[in-house]
């Protein structure tokens, strides 16, 4: 899917969609964004064959971006669930926080 979208879909203007990967639901594990939007938009443009290098260059921002906040909410979901079993662990097994 990230081939698809490095050598297909040009990113430049959609950065709401960028946007969109801050709020991953821990559910889906998507973003919550209506891709709907992405229809009714009518610029969504696809990279020429040849590649402008800018155009290139900015999607592979946009990409890094998105990487960066998956991996961003994973790491974050980790902790959490970590946080959690150390919680119940310690509740379990009458352990003293001090």
């Amino acid at each position: 899917m990230k081939t698809m979208q490095r050598k297909f879909i040009r990113f430049r203007g959609l950065n709401d969609y960028i946007q969109s990967f801050d709020a991953i639901d821990d559910v889906s594990f998507g973003p919550d964004y209506e891709y709907t939007d992405l229809l009714k938009m009518g610029q969504l443009e696809l990279l020429k064959s040849e590649g402008l290098k800018l155009d290139d260059y900015l999607n592979e921002i946009a990409q890094f971006q998105i990487d960066l906040k998956n991996y961003n909410f994973y790491v974050s979901w980790l902790k959490e669930a970590a946080e959690t079993l150390i919680e119940e662990v310690g509740k379990e097994y009458q352990l003293n926080q001090d």
